[in-house]
């Protein structure tokens, strides 16, 4: 008998306490509803500005007009432009002696005139410079030069370490065939010198066709890479999506005009 009046005072007490546990859940219910959908638009407006961020900067800029006069403006190092002329930078004796053992071998190496040479071949400076490295002497000859072709300037450098290995034998010594030998190991027959290099207009029309902004070209270090055959390569990397770390490695094939898209990372994290 006492546990039915408990149970009917229980039931009676919930009945009593019901309507207002009720709208106290429903309050709390609506909070509820309303904190989530609070969370679920500021989500959905973050999704929505990083889209419209990445949309923004996946849009490469149409290409400004170029400048063909200010190409090298910017380029900072050796010179761009052949300083020494007629050989007046080329010391006598062994100096001068190298140089026109390595003149000999460049133009046979890459099947070129004596025109052609002159024509595109700027040489900048020769060195020669006796160096020591652990009680061992090395005899070092350089030379600079600027490879020229209608509008493109490309520096390059050989180099032979001349120095007589396992003997005595003096530096004076060394017989013409010696010092080929030894400035074979520097010159690449796989760079084609040799080989056209598209005109200033077919340049444009790539840049403009694939909608490259010039600024993201590297028109300061144009040199020979293996992607493009030993051809000659204009280079550069445009910003895809910075928030992304998005970017793409532009390569241009200067024999073809044949442009290459490999897409990368702008900053590399440790």
């Amino acid at each position: 008998m006492s546990s039915t009046i408990e149970r009917s005072e229980s039931n009676n007490y919930f009945r009593t306490i019901n309507p207002s546990w009720r709208l106290l859940c429903y309050h709390k219910y609506m909070q509820s509803k309303k904190v989530v959908a609070a969370v679920f638009l500021l989500i959905l407006f973050f999704l929505l500005a990083l889209f419209l961020n990445q949309k923004q900067e996946t849009k490469l800029p149409i290409s400004a007009s170029i400048n063909r006069e200010e190409l090298y403006k910017e380029c900072t190092g050796t010179t761009l432009e052949g300083s020494c002329k007629n050989g007046e930078c080329i010391s006598p004796g062994m100096e001068k002696r190298v140089f026109d053992l390595w003149e000999q071998l460049f133009k046979r190496t890459y099947k070129l005139s004596d025109r052609f040479f002159n024509d595109h071949i700027k040489v900048t400076d020769t060195t020669y410079e006796v160096r020591t490295y652990r009680d061992i002497t090395h005899h070092w000859w350089t030379v600079n030069y600027v490879y020229q072709n209608g509008w493109m300037k490309s520096r390059q450098n050989d180099s032979a370490d001349l120095s007589a290995r396992n003997d005595f034998t003096t530096i004076s010594a060394l017989t013409d065939e010696e010092i080929i030998g030894l400035l074979i190991l520097s010159i690449r027959p796989t760079e084609r010198f040799n080989a056209p290099v598209i005109s200033f207009t077919e340049l444009e029309g790539v840049i403009r066709g694939n909608n490259i902004n010039p600024e993201d070209l590297d028109f300061c270090h144009i040199d020979f890479t293996n992607m493009s055959r030993g051809a000659l390569s204009l280079r550069g990397i445009s910003i895809v999506s910075e928030t992304l770390n998005k970017c793409m490695d532009l390569e241009i094939n200067l024999s073809t005009g044949k442009l290459d898209k490999t897409p990368d990372v702008c900053v590399i994290y440790d």
